[in-house]
């Protein structure tokens, strides 16, 4: 994904979270269906990041030290 379509989709999800925003959590009217498929699409959004995509190749690869530090003291 290019970094113009990930903007696009930031702003399509910002928008969606004020919309959903408007409406107090705790009445009736509140979409917790809507909630919980927003958050997950933030969710997803922030790991498709290339920031997050690095801290993942760093957090596996320092993983994989350590299971091969501890392989080879057994």
């Amino acid at each position: 994904m290019n970094l113009e379509e990930r903007q696009r989709q930031k702003v399509q999800l910002d928008w969606r979270w004020r919309k959903l925003n408007r409406v107090p959590v705790m009445s009736k009217e509140f979409d917790w269906l809507e909630w919980e498929t927003l958050t997950d699409d933030l969710a997803e959004w922030y790991c498709e990041g290339p920031v997050m995509q690095e801290l993942s190749v760093r957090i596996r690869k320092k993983r994989q030290n350590k299971r091969e530090a501890i392989n080879g003291n057994l």
